[in-house]
């Protein structure tokens, strides 16, 4: 399944305490908003903007607006009137300025539109402005889990498997990943498990560092702050010579991403995704004593889902590869 991480691009900016009315370069706007809120020219100015000099409709727009203030909060009622057409969006803020900023958005985004405009796009139920979503797209895309086949390499005469159980932790481990996320990924992780003569697994946590994902040519001014955390389990079997032990191993994998967006006009909101990866890694080892070995690992999983990190209302920023690299490096206790 393929998700679309849509980071909402509404947060409306309003301005000065009369009413104001004056013709825009496609919608009519009148403004009411309390002292030291923007000025209907900066609202404007910010419409122009997204809307770009070169857009023109041929049927005008007519809005109005109105912050009020109550409780150290505002509050904005914007109507938008086409032709019989009527949409009402209210909307509050701690700061006008954001408020004025949604206008501005909302307005200009209309103009843009190569389509004719419905009832329930002037009102907003077209884009939600309220938040960050995370939404299926049409196409799922599920790609076949990899799963090699073990080498069959024989295990050293002199091995000795010791206790038929044993417990195993990993803490902590320092993990890099090259994909799905656009940039490389570093980050910490903890796993602990057990093994039953040769066989082996773990449940591992990995937390990772925050990335940016900017826009590309398209959207250049505009980005998401991007969380991410993931959970596995590895399972293998392991191979021994002497001190040295390599395990060919399966991964199934819990991906998680939370993204916050950011950039003019855009409310700072977050959306997540939650899908699964699998594939197949191989752990190296070699111990230092009976108990302690330092462990290397070396892996690829197949992303079961892409999600897209978009900005409503404005475009796609990047989709998430669908291969991951994965590598990672600590110390190992068996007892």
């Amino acid at each position: 399944m393929r998700h679309v991480v849509s980071l909402a691009g509404l947060a409306f900016a309003l301005t000065t305490p009369a009413v104001m009315a004056q013709e825009l370069a496609g919608p009519e706007l009148s403004w009411e908003a309390p002292p030291g809120c923007p000025q209907l020219s900066d609202v404007r100015a910010r419409i122009d903007a997204i809307a770009g000099s070169s857009v023109k409709r041929e049927t005008r727009l007519q809005a109005q607006g109105r912050v009020t203030k109550e409780d150290n909060r505002f509050h904005l009622k914007l109507v938008v009137r086409e032709g019989a057409l009527t949409g009402e969006r209210n909307i509050t803020s701690d700061s006008c300025e954001d408020l004025a900023g949604a206008t501005a958005v909302a307005l200009g985004l209309m103009l843009r539109s190569a389509t004719p405009l419905s009832e329930s796009a002037l009102s907003g139920a077209d884009s939600p402005d309220a938040a960050s979503t995370t939404k299926p797209p049409a196409t799922p895309a599920a790609p076949p889990p990899s799963n090699p086949e073990a080498p069959a390499a024989p295990s050293h005469p002199s091995a000795s498997t010791g206790s038929r159980w044993r417990a195993l932790v990993r803490l902590p481990a320092a993990v890099a990943d090259f994909g799905p996320l656009p940039n490389p990924n570093v980050g910490v992780a903890l796993a602990a498990g057990g093994r039953f003569d040769q066989w082996r697994f773990l449940v591992a946590g990995q937390l990772w560092l925050n990335q940016t994902v900017h826009g590309g040519a398209d959207l250049p001014s505009y980005s998401a702050r991007v969380r991410r955390q993931t959970a596995t389990l590895t399972l293998g079997r392991a191979f021994r010579w002497g001190s040295f032990e390599l395990a060919p191993c399966l991964v199934l994998a819990l991906e998680r991403i939370a993204a916050r967006g950011a950039g003019d006009g855009v409310a700072p909101s977050e959306a997540q995704a939650v899908w699964l990866s699998t594939g197949a890694a191989f752990q190296g080892s070699v111990a230092l004593s009976k108990t302690l070995a330092i462990f290397a690992d070396v892996g690829a999983r197949v992303q079961m889902s892409r999600p897209v990190i978009a900005i409503d209302g404005l475009g796609d920023l990047r989709q998430l590869r669908p291969v991951g690299l994965s590598s990672a490096l600590g110390l190992e206790w068996s007892f």
